[in-house]
């Protein structure tokens, strides 16, 4: 307090000197320390002004991130479900071709679709941005995928072994046994070259006449 009152007095005497030896000097001194008090409010409420137009700009930067956030998480959420609703929609032609491999009605067309699933799911995986949860999902469907395809090619292969023996044992049944005796060694289900039409209908007849 003191220092203060010393600092008023002291100006209060400069100014009635200055009074007494210039005319309207103190005047003037009084209006250069107006000028910087009102100078000096001026720069503090640029400074003020200043603050709150960076605090606005942070405040808009936030929301803009937080926009663009959201913006990522429903774009993940739509990816999600569009990429649940194919693999249900692939877990059902599976289903589907499981079902005809049991049967044992698969096709190559099926199973050539099989193997494009199997190539969609690996192209899925190396352009897909997914989690840990999502890549085991995925794995499953390619490993589930992988063992139907390779039980539909064994089953198919075993089929068709079964048809070709059934089909040499068929031929085999139809041969007669006098046939077999005078030509040893014939094909099943094939018939002498040189031998006739007449011939082979007196070979029914015998064996129609030896039966009865």
């Amino acid at each position: 307090m003191s220092s203060n009152a010393s600092k008023l007095h002291a100006n209060d005497a400069v100014k009635g000197l200055l009074a007494k030896m210039l005319p309207g000097a103190a005047q003037s001194v009084e209006n250069d320390a107006q000028r910087i008090k009102q100078k000096q409010k001026g720069s503090k409420a640029q400074l003020i002004d200043r603050n709150l137009k960076r605090r606005i700009q942070l405040q808009e930067l936030d929301v803009e991130k937080l926009k663009k956030r959201q913006s990522r998480i429903r774009r993940r959420d739509l990816q999600r479900q569009r990429r649940s609703q194919e693999e249900i929609k692939e877990l059902a032609e599976l289903e589907v071709l499981e079902r005809h491999r049991k049967e044992g009605k698969l096709t190559k067309k099926e199973a050539k679709h099989l193997n494009r699933l199997v190539n969609v799911n690996a192209e899925r995986a190396k352009s897909w941005e997914l989690d840990e949860d999502e890549k085991e999902d995925l794995l499953e469907l390619e490993k589930y995928i992988l063992n139907k395809t390779t039980s539909a090619n064994r089953i198919a292969k075993s089929q068709k072994r079964r048809q070709k023996k059934k089909s040499f044992n068929d031929n085999k049944q139809d041969i007669s046994p006098s046939m077999a005796r005078r030509y040893p060694g014939l094909t099943p289900g094939l018939a002498p070259v040189d031998m006739s039409d007449e011939e082979e209908s007196s070979e029914e007849e015998g064996g129609e006449e030896m039966e009865n």
